[in-house]
């Protein structure tokens, strides 16, 4: 079996959200660049915008990589354009249910860990 792992810092992830955004709306990715803090700690995602502070939480994941990863969170659901979203993702007034699905790949390669913290979020994987 091998190891592997890999990690992608608060930084990265906002230029990621930044350039999803610049497609949506010049104004919301400017107010997010300008005002928008994330934190990643205790599996934990802490999203700092304005006054604003918003969370999401791992609560279950799968034992490969394909499965559903179960998140809590208190993010307003009145400013998200839930329909927009990706057929894979599902989420409710607490919760969002995120489903990868089984191919070659993802069958055969087991979460060994997913954490948030540290302002990165580390994967790491065993086959």
């Amino acid at each position: 079996m091998k190891d592997a792992y890999f990690k992608i810092d608060s930084k990265t992830l906002k230029k990621i959200i930044s350039e999803t955004l610049k497609n949506k709306s010049p104004f919301l990715k400017l107010l997010f660049n300008s005002t928008t803090k994330l934190i990643f700690e205790n599996d934990t995602i802490k999203i700092n915008a304005l006054m604003f502070k918003y969370y999401i939480k791992i609560k279950e994941k799968p034992y490969y990589l394909n499965g559903t990863y179960m998140f809590e969170h208190n993010l307003p659901l009145d400013k998200i354009n839930t329909k927009s979203l990706p057929q894979n993702i599902k989420i409710t007034s607490s919760m969002m249910a995120v489903y990868v699905p089984e191919n070659l790949i993802t069958k055969n390669i087991v979460l060994k860990n997913l954490t948030f913290d540290d302002d990165k979020i580390i994967v790491e994987l065993t086959t």
